[in-house]
């Protein structure tokens, strides 16, 4: 599927050659353009100075007020991945599908997407929300959970990578992690397909529920931003991704059984077990091993699964 033939209800504008210079503030520079590209386009005006926000693990963060609104503008690090503009235009899609559902759970409104010498920039607005502090934040991303898992979309979507069943998306990552030819992969194997849950419906999944990622405003409601990873498959690994093989999620003791505790009690599914979000938990580890990006990853992926494995055992 080509990028710019999608249909997206937002502007997706071509790249104009435009480069960042070498001169002191030539970042903002060129990040105040492109936010100019982007209001031009949809004849808005800024108002105010290009601000910076800080650098994430994919992008530059820059906002700045529009009118009545604030914008963000996130610019990827460089060099252009077709992955990482595959991940922004899903994540565009799949927000302007969220915002149409009751969920109770405020999302950023994807303004405009600008091609970049950098690969693709997004502009959303910005959503205000400060992260949630210690445990209370294991009843915000349990809460927010329950809110995406919600909400239905079509499962014949093409964009958005999806699984009829839990128990299909389940053996898939399964059926990925024997591809790791190690004792501990086959123990971990094994493990996995003893506690595979039911042939359930799959649900939405945010699938990158970390705390910086939940936040909640002043008035108390709870926000949820960065969907780039959002697909449909096994709820569990929505707590998989928060618990990531380590011995507290969260800094929190017993973490992942309070996560569900929440979770159930907030109205989310009570078919999805502790043993289902572990059972994701040793497919990711295997996934992180068969990637392999370098040595140091792969000894903490390593040592992640046998101490989970030694936990399970225990």
């Amino acid at each position: 599927m080509m990028l710019d033939q999608a249909p997206l209800h937002v502007p997706i504008l071509p790249d104009d050659g435009d480069r960042p210079g070498q001169y002191r503030g030539a970042r903002r520079a060129f990040a105040t353009r492109l936010f100019n590209r982007a209001v031009y386009q949809l004849d808005r005006d800024i108002s105010g100075v290009v601000g910076f926000i800080g650098a994430g693990l994919w992008h530059n963060v820059w906002e700045a007020s529009v009118e009545d609104e604030r914008w963000v503008l996130r610019i990827p690090h460089g060099p252009p991945l077709p992955e990482h503009d595959v991940r922004l235009l899903r994540e565009a899609r799949i927000l302007n599908w969220v915002r149409q559902q009751p969920l109770g759970l405020i999302v950023p409104r994807p303004v405009a997407l600008v091609h970049t010498c950098f690969g693709l920039a997004s502009v959303q607005t910005f959503v205000p929300g400060a992260p949630v502090e210690g445990g209370p934040r294991i009843a915000a991303v349990a809460s927010a959970a329950r809110a995406c898992h919600a909400i239905r979309v079509p499962l014949d979507w093409d964009w958005l990578e999806s699984f009829p069943t839990r128990l299909d998306h389940a053996q898939e990552r399964l059926e990925r992690a024997r591809e790791v030819d190690l004792p501990e992969g086959r123990d971990a194997c094994a493990w996995i397909e003893a506690h595979l849950p039911l042939p359930e419906p799959s649900r939405l999944l945010h699938g990158d529920l970390l705390p910086q990622n939940v936040l909640v405003t002043e008035g108390d409601e709870l926000v949820a931003i960065d969907w780039a990873e959002a697909m449909v498959g096994d709820p569990a690994y929505d707590f998989c991704i928060v618990a990531r093989g380590i011995r507290r999620p969260l800094g929190e003791p017993d973490a992942r059984r309070r996560l569900l505790d929440a979770y159930h009690a907030a109205g989310g599914s009570q078919t999805v077990t502790l043993n289902h979000v572990r059972g994701q938990e040793l497919s990711l580890m295997l996934d992180w091993l068969a990637v392999g990006a370098s040595p140091q990853d792969n000894d903490e992926a390593l040592s992640r699964l046998r101490s989970l494995l030694k936990r399970l055992k225990a």
